[in-house]
């Protein structure tokens, strides 16, 4: 699947989880607004006609009341009161016919009050309005009607109660299913957006190391097929292809160097047998002026050589040629031949080259000998060139005695007090062809295959060549896995003597 599917997968799925949790409070809303209507149509609506009703019967009970005062003040008060006490009895039929929908114990009370109102109508005199037996009507009445509203407004109360509970169970079931909901959205959202963060940073994590393989010639092993969205298997694809060609190019050029080296080897062979000849008065006694001038001819036939020779083994060793290894080498007479090498060019340097023997000086191993001295002496050449004058390069030796968890491998650290390397070029000494020559250094700038030859001898004996960074100058450290031979520890070797 490409990407963009994939995004609109992890946007689509959570949207579709929080517009169901907003449909939800829409439900909730749309029933909680139900509840209140339904309250507020069966409940408030009766109620307030009921409270007219009740008002219009409770203005009847006052004005029997006060008809009753009256006429115990004024006995010939009766037809004043007698009206008065109808129009309230009016206005309570009035009222009574708008509201047919009350509760009947209220309508009840009523009919009782107009009964007894018409009973005051059919006798308008004060004796039937202060007896004890209207009155006692009059008083059980009011009771009546009292109780019932109480108790309308008990039943009033109690549905608001229900009505709020039902509410409250909506809001808290809207609540709950909202945020279990969004709990749900953020979990599906996290869970997608990990896997897609997954099959984007993991193929994006193997295409970044194979191109950094690339970029540090690094072209042997193949790019690995990745998952994920489409469009990173089809970069991973163009990677590859794009990996055979830098491969048959590089290859093309080591053929190219190779041929070119191997077809310069044979006149720089012929021509250094013929300046030693001219050395050696084979064509007759030279003047020391022309000593001197063919001294300077062998110097940089020996150079050539020796530039031809590292890119006769580089190509060699990267086309996997594999090492001409012989039995039981003198580990110590490899190193003082790379030494011995070396040392010329140190005493004209005016540079101090000495040796530390760390442990036993006989141990020996199965190594392709002349590559391992070939790497040391570059390796103390390079010590040597970015040296100057009464400063040092020490070379130790020590071999580091077998374990359960790696063989015994000998160890050279070869050290130097120049201006050390640069961070910024660190990650390119050991590149063949490239070349960095600080400004504080006395070094020329050479081809750069000596760093390279001497880190790819390492590799082909299965050990390793690394620089260990120090406040001046620097550290070159070769390991080489030491099998065959007799590779012991000296204890070790002492007691079997014995």
């Amino acid at each position: 699947m490409r990407l963009f599917p994939r995004l609109l997968l992890a946007v689509s799925v959570p949207l579709a989880v929080v517009m169901v949790a907003v449909a939800l409070v829409f439900v909730s809303m749309s029933r909680v607004t139900s509840a209140l209507a339904e309250l507020r149509v069966r409940e408030l609506s009766s109620l307030q006609s009921e409270s007219a009703l009740h008002r219009a019967g409770w203005d009847l009970d006052v004005a029997m009341r006060h008809a009753a005062v009256r006429c115990v003040r004024d006995r010939s008060a009766g037809p004043r009161v007698v009206a008065d006490v109808s129009s309230a009895a009016s206005a309570l039929r009035t009222r009574m016919l708008r509201s047919t929908g009350a509760h009947p114990n209220l309508l009840g009370a009523a009919r009782a009050y107009l009964r007894l109102a018409s009973e005051l109508e059919a006798a308008p005199s004060c004796a039937l309005a202060t007896s004890e037996r209207y009155q006692a009507q009059r008083s059980a009445l009011d009771e009546r009607l009292t109780n019932i509203w109480v108790a309308r407004m008990a039943g009033l109360h109690d549905a608001i109660i229900a009505r709020e509970d039902r509410v409250h169970e909506i809001t808290t079931l809207t609540l709950f299913g909202g945020l279990t909901l969004v709990g749900i959205a953020v979990a599906i959202t996290l869970a997608i957006s990990l896997a897609l963060a997954r099959s984007v940073t993991a193929p994006l994590a193997v295409l970044t190391h194979s191109a950094r393989r690339l970029g540090e010639g690094e072209l042997e092993a193949p790019v690995p097929s990745v998952g994920g969205v489409a469009e990173l298997v089809e970069f991973a694809g163009e990677l590859e292809s794009m990996r055979g060609r830098l491969a048959e190019l590089d290859s093309l050029k080591q053929g190219f160097i190779a041929s070119c080296s191997h077809e310069l080897r044979t006149p720089l062979s012929k021509l250094r047998e013929a300046l030693a000849l001219l050395a050696d008065g084979a064509a007759g006694e030279l003047s020391s002026r022309q000593l001197r001038i063919v001294g300077i001819a062998r110097g940089a036939c020996e150079r050539q050589i020796r530039t031809v020779t590292s890119i006769l083994d580089l190509s060699r060793l990267r086309a996997g040629t594999p090492l001409r290894l012989r039995h039981a080498v003198s580990i110590d007479g490899v190193i003082r031949a790379a030494v011995d090498q070396e040392e010329p060019e140190a005493i004209a340097r005016g540079v101090d080259l000495h040796c530390d023997w760390d442990g036993d000086s006989s141990t020996r191993a199965d190594l392709d000998d002349a590559m391992l001295e070939h790497a040391l002496a570059n390796l103390i050449r390079n010590a040597v060139s970015v040296s100057t004058q009464g400063q040092s390069v020490v070379l130790t030796r020590r071999i580091r005695p077998a374990s359960t968890e790696r063989p015994a491998a000998l160890e050279v650290d070869v050290t130097d007090d120049g201006p050390g390397i640069p961070e910024a070029i660190e990650s390119a000494i050991f590149l063949p062809f490239v070349t960095h020559s600080p400004s504080t250094s006395p070094k020329r700038v050479g081809v750069g295959l000596g760093l390279a030859l001497a880190r790819e001898v390492a590799d082909a004996h299965g050990g390793s060549l690394e620089l260990i960074r120090r406040d001046a100058g620097s550290v070159f450290r070769l390991t080489i896995p030491l099998r065959g031979g007799d590779v012991r520890a000296p204890r070790e070797r002492a007691e079997v003597s014995a």
